[in-house]
């Protein structure tokens, strides 16, 4: 049977002793899953050419918006494709 010796908070390094039925030490040392640090957070980078240019950020006013999200939604777009595939429509003409 194996029992657990020692523990250290989350967020710290972890040290389990793990005490076997033969007096055997085991040592598993490491972080928890959860706070290890990865390479690279957040969504794997996209192709080059693929990437939205830049953000423009627009203010509606509350009647404005509700129409404009019940226009996204009915076309079964995002807001924001709704909204750039009226700019290019309005841009195409």
């Amino acid at each position: 049977m194996l029992r657990l010796a020692s523990f250290s908070a989350r967020r710290q390094a972890v040290r389990h002793d793990l005490i076997g039925c033969d007096g055997s030490i085991l040592l598993v040392s490491g972080l928890p899953q959860s706070s290890r640090a990865s390479s690279h957070a957040g969504r794997p980078a996209l192709p080059k050419g693929h990437a939205k240019a830049r953000i423009v950020p627009v203010r509606f006013n509350v009647d404005d918006l509700k129409v404009i999200e019940a226009a996204a939604k009915s076309k079964k777009q995002t807001l924001s494709e709704w909204i750039r595939s009226r700019l290019n429509a309005e841009i195409a003409r």
